[in-house]
C-alpha cells in the first residue's frame, strides 16, 4: 500500500450528515488499492443470495480517518485524541490521522473519537501491505491496455510524429482547417503524416486537379498538343515543382498558396516570359483561339494552337486570352472540378477513413492514407501541364486562377470533414462494433435511447471531447482538486516511480463513451476521484457517491475499486439505493474470485466481462455474486481530446450495464435498484455452458438490452 501516503489512500469517506456519528473498527479502513475496473460482488441481490462475500485478509489498525463536522478544529481534536495528522482534505473535511504514542491504538482512538460531538464518521485501519493491489492499476488494467489498446493505437501513434513532419503543417496551414476538423486530427495524427507523405501531396493534388480537366478535354484534344511542349513541360514541372513547392507546406500554401507556388519557380524561368513572346501574337490568332477555347477546345482550333502560334502573341492580346480562358475556366471546369473530384474524393477516400482509421494512425496507416490520395490523383497532368506551360501565364492571371482553385476546394473539401459527418461515422462504426451487437445494444435503442436519466461517471475524469460534450451535464466535480472542472488531467509525470507516466489518463472518457454508446440520449455526469497517475482514496469515492446523489444522478458507474472492505464505503452504497439510484461496479481485473469493493456490496449491480462470443475474458474477476457480464475486450471507444481507442476491461462492461440501466429508466423511471438489476437479470443469456469450470460465477450471463427493455412493466 505504498500509495496511501505517497499518491492517495483510496478509502472512500460517504460525507454521511448522520446525527449519529459512524465508527468501524478492524479491517475496514481507508485502502489506498483503488483501482480501475475493480471489485466484483452480488450487486442488488438477485445474483448470489443474501450474504455479503468473504472479504480477503485485511487486517491491522495503524491509522484513523476521520470526517468532522465543517469548521471543526482539527488540532484540537489531536491534542485530545493523541494523534497526528498525515494527510488533509480541506474539501470535505476528512483527515488521516495516525497515533502520535503512548501505546494506544487506533482502534482504541477511533472508539473515543466516535463519541466525539463534532465527529461525522470514523474508521480505522492499516496503511501498508499488498503492493501487488496498491499497483493493482498497473498490474492489470494496464496490462490489459497494453495488449488490447497499445496493439492498435500504437507507439508510432502516440509518439512517433517526428519535428520535421509538423514543421510541415505549420499555424497558417492548421488555420485552414477548422476548429472542427482540428479536433479530429489530433497533433498525434498530424504528426503521424511522414515526410515522405508530405512529399507525394504536391503531387497528389495535380494529379486529381488532372483527372478532372482530363475529363474535360477530349484524347483528340490533348494530342494536338506539340510534344516538344509537353516533353518541356512534364521535365521541368517535376525537377521545380515536386521538390521545391511541396516542400514548403506551409502558411502559404494554402491561404497564399499562388505566392507559395511562385516563389518555387526560379526568376531564370519567370524571365522566360520573353519580350519576343509578348509582343508576338496576333489579334487574328488569339480571336480564333479564344473563341475555339470558350467552346471547349475544339480540334479544328487546336490544330491552329502550333507552336508557332505560340510564339506570335502579343502582350496585350496574351493578358485578354488568359483572362478569357480564366473566366470561362472558373465557371465551367471548377464546376466540374468540385463535383466530379471532390464528390469522388469524398466517397472513394472519406468513406473509407473513418473515425476508425482516424484512432488507428499508424505510420503504416497513414502511408496508407497517402497512397490511397494518390490512386485518387492520376499522373496525367505531370505530362501535360508543367512549368513551361505555366510559364505563359502571367503572375496576376496565376493569382487569379489559384485563388479561384482555392475557393473552390476548400469549401467543397473541408466542408465534407466537418464534425457532423464524423460524428455520424462515429456512431455507425462503435455502435455496430461485436461487443454492442453481442448485448443487442443496436436493437434496443428502436425502444429506448437513455433520454431524460442521468449517469454519474465516478473515474478520472472526462476530457473535453467533441463526441461527448453535448451529453455532459452540469453539476461535474473534481475530488481531487476539489474545484468545479472534473477534467481527465496529466502532468506528463511518472509520480509514482512505476515506470508508468500518467497511466490513468483517459480512462474516465472512454468509460463515458461507452455509456453513451449505449444510451446515446443520457446525459453524463463527470465526478473524478483519481488522478492521473491511477491515485486515489475509496472514502473520497464514497463522498463522491453522496455528491452524485444529491446533483440528481438516476444511475452511477464506478468502473473502479478497493480490495479492502470500508463500511465508509458501504454506507455510500446504501445512501445511494435507499435514494433509488442504481450503482453499478466493475468486478475487477486479476482473474480472480476474490472480493473486490463497492462491487461486493449487497446493493450494487457487480458486473464481470466476457469475451463478445460470450467466453469470460481471461482478466476478469468472478464468483457466485456476480450479477451480470458484458463484453470487456477491445472496445472502442472515445479517449483523451477528440480521439479514440480500444481498450478491455471489467471498467468496459460496466458503463455497457450502466447504459443498459438508463435504458430501461427512461422507459420506467421509477424502477429502484433492485428492479433494474431483477429486468437485466431475467432477460441475460446464460454463458454457463461456454464456460465450463465458472459455471454460476458469472451472474446471470450476457446482458441482452434488447429483451431487457421489451419487458420493462
Amino acid at each position: 500500500m505504498k500509495r496511501l501516503l505517497v499518491s492517495g489512500l483510496l478509502v472512500i469517506l460517504l460525507a454521511v450528515a448522520s446525527s449519529t456519528p459512524m465508527f468501524s473498527t478492524g479491517d475496514s479502513l481507508v485502502d489506498p488499492t483503488l483501482a480501475f475496473a475493480g471489485g466484483n460482488g452480488n450487486g442488488g441481490g438477485n445474483g448470489g443470495g443474501s450474504e455479503d462475500p468473504a472479504p480477503p485478509t485485511c487486517t491491522g489498525d495503524s491509522h484513523v480517518v476521520v470526517k468532522l463536522d465543517p469548521g471543526t478544529n482539527v488540532a484540537a481534536i489531536n491534542s485530545k485524541y493523541g494523534t497526528e495528522t498525515v494527510r488533509q482534505f480541506p474539501g470535505v473535511d476528512i483527515y488521516v490521522l495516525r497515533p502520535a504514542g503512548g501505546g494506544t491504538g487506533a482502534s482504541t482512538i477511533a472508539g473515543r473519537m466516535s463519541k466525539h460531538k463534532n465527529v461525522v464518521w470514523v474508521e480505522v485501519g492499516q496503511l501498508g501491505g499488498n503492493n501487488a493491489d496498491a499497483d493493482g492499476f498497473s498490474a492489470a488494467v494496464l496490462d490489459q491496455f497494453t495488449q488490447a489498446a497499445l496493439d492498435q493505437f500504437t507507439a508510432a501513434a502516440l509518439d512517433g510524429f517526428s519535428t520535421a513532419a509538423l514543421d510541415q503543417f505549420t499555424v497558417a496551414t492548421l488555420d485552414q482547417f477548422t476548429a472542427a476538423v482540428l479536433d479530429q486530427f489530433s497533433l498525434a495524427a498530424l504528426d503521424g503524416f511522414s515526410q515522405a507523405a508530405l512529399d507525394q501531396f504536391s503531387q497528389a493534388i495535380l494529379d486529381q486537379f488532372s483527372q478532372a480537366i482530363l475529363d474535360q478535354f477530349s484524347q483528340a484534344a490533348l494530342d494536338q498538343f506539340s510534344a516538344a511542349v509537353l516533353d518541356q513541360f512534364t521535365q521541368a514541372a517535376r525537377d521545380g515543382f515536386t521538390a521545391a513547392a511541396l516542400d514548403q507546406f506551409s502558411a502559404a500554401a494554402l491561404g497564399q498558396f499562388t505566392v507559395a507556388m511562385l516563389d518555387q519557380f526560379s526568376a531564370a524561368v519567370l524571365d522566360g516570359f520573353s519580350a519576343a513572346v509578348l509582343d508576338g501574337f496576333s489579334a487574328a490568332i488569339l480571336d480564333q483561339f479564344t473563341q475555339a477555347a470558350l467552346d471547349g477546345f475544339s480540334v479544328a482550333a487546336l490544330d491552329q494552337f502550333s507552336q508557332a502560334a505560340l510564339d506570335g502573341f502579343s502582350a496585350a492580346v496574351l493578358d485578354q486570352f488568359t483572362q478569357a480562358v480564366l473566366d470561362q475556366f472558373s465557371t465551367a471546369i471548377l464546376d466540374q472540378f468540385t463535383v466530379a473530384m471532390l464528390d469522388g474524393f469524398s466517397t472513394a477516400i472519406l468513406d473509407q477513413f473513418t473515425v476508425a482509421v482516424m484512432d488507428q494512425f499508424t505510420q503504416a496507416a497513414l502511408d496508407g492514407f497517402s497512397a490511397a490520395i494518390l490512386d485518387q490523383f492520376s499522373t496525367a497532368i505531370l505530362d501535360q501541364f508543367t512549368l513551361a506551360a505555366l510559364d505563359q501565364f502571367t503572375l496576376g492571371v496565376l493569382d487569379q486562377f489559384m485563388a479561384a482553385v482555392l475557393d473552390q476546394f476548400t469549401f467543397a473539401y473541408f466542408h465534407s470533414l466537418t464534425v457532423q459527418a464524423l460524428d455520424a461515422e462515429f456512431g455507425a462504426t462503435a455502435r455496430s462494433q461485436s461487443g454492442l451487437a453481442a448485448i443487442n445494444a443496436p436493437q434496443a435503442l428502436l425502444t429506448s435511447t437513455g433520454a431524460g436519466v442521468v449517469v454519474a461517471v465516478i473515474d478520472s475524469g472526462i476530457s473535453d471531447h467533441w463526441y461527448l460534450n453535448s451529453q455532459i451535464a452540469p453539476g461535474g466535480y473534481d475530488f481531487v482538486d476539489f474545484d468545479a472542472d472534473p477534467a481527465d488531467e496529466t502532468n506528463g509525470i511518472d509520480d509514482d516511480g512505476d515506470g508508468m507516466v500518467d497511466e490513468s489518463f483517459g480512462h474516465g472518457t472512454h468509460v463515458a463513451g461507452i455509456v453513451n454508446l449505449v444510451a446515446p440520449d443520457a446525459m453524463i455526469l463527470p465526478i473524478r476521484v483519481q488522478d492521473s497517475d491511477g491515485g486515489g482514496w475509496s472514502f473520497i469515492m464514497a463522498e463522491a457517491i453522496q455528491y452524485a446523489v444529491d446533483q440528481g444522478a438516476d444511475v452511477i458507474n464506478l468502473s473502479l475499486g478497493v480490495s479492502c472492505p470500508s463500511k465508509v464505503l458501504e454506507w455510500a452504497v446504501d445512501y445511494a439505493a435507499f435514494a433509488g439510484v442504481t450503482v453499478v461496479a466493475a468486478a475487477g481485473n486479476t482473474d480472480s474470485p476474490n472480493v473486490h469493493y463497492p462491487a461486493a456490496y449487497y446493493r450494487t449491480i457487480a458486473v464481470a466481462a466476457l469475451e463478445d462470443t460470450g467466453v469470460k475474458a481471461s482478466f476478469s474477476n468472478y464468483n457466485a455474486y456476480v450479477d451480470i457480464s458484458a463484453p470487456g475486450v477491445g472496445v472502442y471507444s472515445t479517449f483523451g481530446e477528440g480521439q479514440f481507442a480500444w481498450w478491455s476491461g471489467t471498467s468496459q462492461a460496466t458503463p455497457m450495464i450502466a447504459g443498459a440501466a438508463a435504458l430501461l429508466l427512461e422507459i420506467n423511471p421509477t424502477l429502484y435498484p433492485a428492479y433494474v438489476s431483477d429486468l437485466l437479470g431475467m432477460s441475460a443469456q446464460d454463458v454457463d455452458p461456454l464456460n465450463p469450470g465458472y459455471e454460476g460465477q458469472l451472474g446471470y450471463g450476457m446482458a441482452n438490452l434488447a429483451l431487457a427493455v421489451a419487458i420493462v412493466p
